[in-house]
């Protein structure tokens, strides 16, 4: 079919461009946002350099820990598309961190949520860059923490939720 792109690029963005639709969000067209930017969705090299650009496609030269932070109800980013690249840097090896605000959205705006962002930003850059140490959180947030960090990495350790026995 003319202006489609080529087949061996990423299949979810040509399903997105596609279905008209950023996934789980109807109300939003990638092909859309792609104009906005003045990106051309049916150029085979803007999908080209899009593609090679992914967080996912270059998830394996990821050699430094990462915090990822999400909303579960993201009308930006689809949370399935997050756990997607967290799971597979995990696959790889790679150490990684992911903390969901459930209801949230691609910005936390109540404060516990917005305080938990803070927290885990100021901990892995002490842990990794140095600086004085944060304070150990409050019991509500260390509470939201413990429920909210779905995937823990040794920065954290303390606060992962603690296996059944």
């Amino acid at each position: 079919m003319a202006g489609s792109p080529p087949p061996d690029l990423g299949w979810g963005m040509r399903w997105l461009v596609d279905a008209g639709e950023q996934g789980d969000l109807p109300d939003r067209s990638l092909k859309q946002t792609l104009h906005a930017l003045s990106l051309d969705a049916t150029d085979p090299a803007v999908f080209a350099r899009l593609h090679a650009q992914s967080p996912l496609v270059n998830a394996s030269k990821m050699r430094r820990p990462l915090l990822v932070m999400a909303g579960g109800a993201d009308r930006t980013v689809a949370i399935r598309s997050v756990i997607d690249y967290v799971a597979t840097l995990k696959t790889l090896g790679n150490p990684v961190t992911l903390l969901v605000e459930p209801n949230g959205g691609h910005s936390p705006r109540d404060s516990i949520p917005r305080e938990a962002y803070l927290f885990a930003m100021e901990t892995i850059l002490q842990k990794h860059l140095g600086g004085p140490v944060p304070a150990p959180p409050e019991p509500r947030l260390r509470a939201y923490l413990r429920g909210n960090l779905r995937l823990a990495g040794p920065e954290f350790g303390a606060l992962a939720k603690q296996p059944a026995r």
